[in-house]
């Protein structure tokens, strides 16, 4: 069954996102840690256990890449089981927090939004902010200023909040 998204771990992935690779998927072969990959289409089987596939396409040739069962030219494709996504993908350009304290250049960038650009080793990954915050621009992925490299622990997912429940904060 063809679905247009699905959540694993607390992380939704959509048809549409950006991917990036990991190291244990550089290691696995299917590219270069940071390589960017597009979801193209998710599949569930009808009794949503841990049997889904995603199917990625990348813009560059690889030799270990096929055909995404046909979705995409060969090389340029490839199916992915839901349960390994950890192991290979970071989701990109997904909102993000510090959540722990991070002095930068005199300044506590503790609680300030950002998003991941690229994960550089299993603990670093490059995050761009919302402003400039007189760091790096993560070697162009990012914007000049508003980049740093962080370690893992010091992000978590920002909490979504819903019309709402931000109308009830304003009037209680």
């Amino acid at each position: 069954m063809k679905v247009n998204s699905i959540k694993f771990n607390d992380i939704e992935v959509c048809v549409g996102d950006m991917l990036s690779l990991t190291l244990r998927a550089y290691d696995g072969g299917y590219g270069e840690v940071g390589d960017r990959v597009k979801v193209i289409s998710i599949s569930q089987d009808a009794s949503k256990t841990s049997r889904s596939i995603l199917f990625l396409r990348r813009d560059t040739y690889h030799p270990n890449w096929s055909d995404a069962n046909g979705k995409t030219k060969a090389g340029f494709g490839m199916a992915f089981e839901m349960c390994d996504f950890d192991a290979y993908f970071d989701k990109l350009n997904m909102p993000m927090i510090i959540c722990g304290t991070l002095v930068h250049k005199k300044r506590n960038l503790k609680g300030m939004e950002c998003t991941v650009l690229a994960r550089l080793t299993d603990e670093m990954v490059a995050v761009q902010f919302n402003e400039d915050i007189m760091g790096c621009s993560a070697d162009g992925l990012g914007k000049r200023g508003h980049c740093l490299l962080v370690n893992k622990i010091m992000i978590k997912e920002k909490p979504k909040t819903d019309r709402k429940s931000l109308l009830f904060k304003q009037f209680s």
